[in-house]
């Protein structure tokens, strides 16, 4: 079972220092506390290209997450127990957004190459908000063909993966029912080829407006696995 949380950390924590105290105090401590975990994923968030901002994004600071981790468990209940407890209280001292996922995975793109390591490639995540009055059945077949435009049209990105939201598992989160997942090996191929011309962001934003009501910050982040 995979499962997303997306965190930030507090006002009064520097956000770069909170994401090197994650990354490399509080995620191995927490792989050690859990000796089921079968996969760890660690991405660290970094700033977005200005050629890809986009006019409904927020410009407001408090709209960002720091850290977005990954981890594979066999049960929910196994999973629930790795963000419970003492060590789970020190993170919740250190973040004030949370938001947790149990999700299911469909893989849209997969023309992976040699390439540099991960960690330095840009991994695109965002949490989705599709319209309430869709359905979850029209909303699932929506974004799947929402994928196969996005085939064509996102000529760099080598890995795309639609993970449905099977349950939140944090309260006080938004409906969210489906996290995207877009990775691109480099920083040209995520300002120059994510999208294939101005044509081809056009037929991407007017495709999503049928079908996505919100969302939430978009993350930029680089993939640092910690188990794999």
């Amino acid at each position: 079972m995979h499962f997303f949380s997306f965190i930030r950390a507090r006002a009064e924590r520097e956000p770069a220092e909170f994401q090197q105290w994650y990354l490399a105090s509080y995620g191995p401590r927490l792989q050690d506390k859990s000796p089921n975990m079968r996969g760890h994923c660690v991405n660290v968030c970094v700033a977005g290209p200005v050629e890809l901002k986009n006019p409904h994004d927020s410009v407001e600071p408090l709209d960002r997450y720091d850290i977005v981790a990954e981890s594979w468990f066999d049960s929910v209940a196994e999973y629930r127990d790795s963000v419970e407890g003492e060590l789970a209280r020190e993170l919740d001292a250190a973040a004030d957004v949370q938001n947790r996922y149990l999700v299911s995975d469909t893989v849209v793109i997969d023309r992976r190459r040699p390439t540099p390591p991960r960690v330095e490639g840009y991994k695109m995540i965002r949490e989705i908000l599709f319209f309430d009055d869709l359905p979850d059945a029209a909303a699932k077949r929506q974004w799947t063909h929402h994928g196969e435009l996005a085939l064509t049209v996102h000529v760099g990105v080598t890995h795309y993966v639609q993970h449905w939201v099977e349950q939140v598992l944090s309260p006080g989160t938004p409906p969210v029912r489906g996290i995207s997942e877009l990775f691109v090996p480099t920083k040209d191929d995520l300002v120059n080829r994510y999208y294939d011309s101005p044509r081809g962001r056009a037929e991407i934003t007017h495709d999503t407006g049928h079908f996505i009501q919100h969302q939430l910050p978009r993350v930029y982040s680089h993939e640092h696995v910690l188990k794999a």
